[in-house]
C-alpha cells in the first residue's frame, strides 16, 4: 500500500469513530498496521501520526475509559472540519449572474463559481426549489450532468456504484439534489433498494447513470447537505499536504 493511501485511510478511520481507538484497534481495521511484527507497525503509525499533525490534522490522544486504563486516538470533527457554506437569496442570486459571465480562458475561476454555486441555499441542485437550468459542465463530469438532468427530469436513475472497500453493486436512485463537498459531487436521494435517504459520490460511479421510471419527490424538510458526511473525501482532499508530510518524516 502507498505511504499516501494509508495516511489518508487513517484520517478517515478517526473522524469515523466517537471514541477514541486503541492502537490494537486501529491494527484490526487498517491492514497497513496489521503486520505480525507489533513494534514495526507501531514505529509506522507513530511516524504516519506525527505526519499529520505536522500537516495540521489534530490527532488527540484520549482515555478510553473512565478509570483512564489505556488511551486511543481521535479527531474531534469540530477542530477539523470548515464551516458549511452558505449563501443568501441575494448571494445566490450574484453567483448566478457571474458563472454566466464569460471568464476568457480562465476555466479554474468557472469551476471555483460552479463549486461555490453548489453550496448555496437556493442553489438548485442542493434540494428542492425553483426551478432554474443547472449549472454542470459536461466536459468536467458527464455522470454528474446526467445526474443533474435526472434531477431536473424527476427520473430514476440506475447504475453501478464502488463503494470504499472497492465493492461494486448495482444501485437505483431517486435523485433528490446534487451536492459538491471536498471537490467532490455527490448524488443524494432516496435507494430503493434500501429504502432509505444516501448519498453517492458521483466519482465513484462504475459506469455511466440511465434514466429509468417517475422518480419519488423529495420528503418534507429535505436538506440534501446533512445526508453527505463525506470523511475520506476530506481526507483526500488533504493528498498533496499529506505526501509533503510523509516524504519530510521520511527522510
Amino acid at each position: 500500500m502507498h505511504p499516501l493511501e494509508r495516511l489518508v485511510n487513517l484520517v478517515a478511520l478517526l473522524l469515523s469513530t466517537r471514541i477514541p481507538v486503541t492502537f490494537q484497534e486501529i491494527r484490526e481495521k487498517l491492514p497497513a498496521y496489521s503486520q505480525d511484527d507489533v513494534e514495526s507497525a507501531k514505529r509506522m503509525f507513530e511516524r504516519d501520526k506525527d505526519a499529520l499533525r505536522a500537516a495540521g490534522v489534530p490527532v488527540e490522544v484520549a482515555p478510553v475509559d473512565a478509570w483512564e486504563s489505556e488511551t486511543g486516538y481521535i479527531i474531534p470533527e469540530d477542530e477539523y472540519y470548515l464551516p458549511e457554506i452558505s449563501f443568501t437569496e441575494g448571494e445566490a442570486s450574484a453567483l448566478v449572474v457571474l458563472a454566466a459571465t464569460p471568464a476568457g480562458d480562465d476555466e479554474d475561476a468557472v469551476r471555483a463559481l460552479r463549486k461555490l454555486f453548489f453550496g448555496a441555499e437556493r442553489s438548485p441542485l442542493a434540494g428542492p426549489g425553483p426551478s432554474v437550468p443547472a449549472v454542470v459542465d459536461e466536459a468536467d463530469d458527464p455522470r454528474a450532468a446526467a445526474v443533474a438532468n435526472a434531477i431536473s427530469r424527476r427520473r430514476c436513475i440506475h447504475f453501478r456504484y464502488k463503494s470504499v472497500t472497492g465493492e461494486t453493486s448495482e444501485r437505483r436512485l431517486d435523485p433528490y439534489a446534487l451536492v459538491w463537498r471536498s471537490g467532490h459531487a455527490y448524488a443524494v436521494g432516496l435507494d430503493r433498494d434500501r429504502g432509505e435517504i444516501r448519498a453517492f459520490r458521483v466519482s465513484r460511479f462504475a459506469s455511466d447513470p440511465t434514466e429509468q421510471s417517475e422518480s419519488s419527490a423529495p420528503p418534507k424538510g429535505f436538506v440534501a447537505r446533512e445526508h453527505v458526511t463525506p470523511r475520506r473525501a476530506e481526507a483526500v482532499g488533504l493528498a498533496p499536504i499529506l505526501r509533503a508530510e510523509y516524504e519530510s518524516h521520511s527522510q
